[in-house]
């Protein structure tokens, strides 16, 4: 199987041009505030990341802490560390990939 060369992601609005497979790994830009954010709530620092990773690892995040609105689950609430992270005090959960990206 070829290997899969890492890609960078940030937590701005910088996009990249492709990610098709969610299994392809991935790099945070040095001094990410997602990655701090993720290794935080984790209490893990994983050396490989996938898109997918990071977007489940978001979930579990959302769901355990209840980042949402209860009455439209697909509403996220930030909490402080999310929103330094996001730049943002809450989104659509629709949202979250393009904002990962």
């Amino acid at each position: 199987m070829a290997s899969q060369l890492p890609v960078s992601v940030g937590e701005t609005k910088t996009r990249m041009e492709v990610i098709t497979d969610q299994d392809q790994y991935v790099l945070f830009k040095p001094e990410s505030k997602l990655e701090a954010y993720i290794i935080k709530k984790t209490n893990q620092q994983p050396c490989m990341y996938t898109l997918f990773g990071i977007l489940s690892t978001l979930e579990k995040i959302i769901i355990q802490e209840k980042l949402y609105d209860s009455n439209n689950p697909s509403c996220i609430k930030c909490d402080t560390d999310m929103s330094e992270a996001f730049n943002m005090w809450g989104l659509h959960l629709s949202e979250i990939k393009n904002i990962v990206v």
